[in-house]
């Protein structure tokens, strides 16, 4: 609840900022693709009160599945002869799909009192709900914008997270919820003006986290004890490409 509070925070500030520049409105649509670059994770487990151990696993350099982008931004342009600087809110969806990579290639045991059961992670993450900020300066030419600059996001994933006993090959538990996380992508782009107010925009983002996305009680053991466990993202970077539409009012 509290990342969703404070998701609409960056929402409310964002929104209560535009109008302040008094300037051309604008809203882009877009769509596009998500590449995931190699990433670290980590998994933590604490078994029972009755076995107070705890075990870390390590995994380096996992992958995350590609996945599609689509999401908007609406903000305010202001124009000068050879500068443009824009304030906008961005809002995007993607999915985060990670298998993590050891030594069982991708095979992973949570630990208990009555032994050991191992699970198979089958694309572990969810859907992504990213608001942000972009800060965006521009360089005008005659039907030509080329703009770039920097957005802080705050990216939100409804996890349904599903561990399956590879020997039985059977669903054992299931874990839902939601983790959130700060995070920053740097932009570069253009755009074509077919009119005054319509544009086509083609756009590249390079995002990173800043702070760790945890997926909660992603562990349950083969007798069926609830772990205290989380699966941590250190961090999950990538590149999305876009392409859109934009619309423009006001301005002179």
């Amino acid at each position: 609840m509290k990342t969703l509070k404070n998701a609409a925070l960056v929402l409310g500030i964002s929104l209560l900022l535009a109008p302040v520049v008094r300037a051309e409105g604008f809203v882009d649509v877009y769509g596009g693709v998500s590449k995931f670059g190699s990433f670290d994770a980590t998994n933590s487990v604490k078994t029972s009160p009755s076995y107070a151990t705890e075990t870390n696993s390590d995994y380096p350099n996992s992958q995350a599945l590609d996945s599609y982008v689509a999401g908007f931004r609406v903000g305010a342009t202001k124009k000068w002869e050879r500068f443009n600087l824009s304030l906008a809110y961005d809002n995007s969806f993607y999915n985060v799909g990670a298998t993590p990579i050891d030594a069982n290639r991708g095979y992973v045991t949570a630990f208990n009192g009555q032994g050991s059961g191992t699970y198979w992670r089958d694309s572990l993450g969810g859907l992504v709900w990213q608001p942000g900020v972009d800060l965006i300066a521009g360089v005008p030419l005659k039907y030509f914008r080329l703009y770039a600059g920097y957005g802080l996001i705050m990216p939100v994933m409804f996890y349904n997270y599903t561990a399956i006993d590879r020997n039985a090959n059977t669903v054992t538990y299931n874990s839902t919820g939601a983790s959130g996380s700060i995070g920053g992508h740097f932009i570069i782009g253009g755009r074509w003006f077919i009119t005054k107010r319509l544009n086509l925009m083609v756009e590249d983002r390079i995002q990173s986290l800043y702070t760790p996305l945890v997926i909660k009680n992603s562990v349950r053991g083969a007798n069926g004890v609830a772990y205290d466990s989380s699966f941590t993202f250190k961090d999950l970077p990538a590149n999305q490409f876009l392409v859109g539409v934009g619309f423009a009012w006001g301005g002179e």
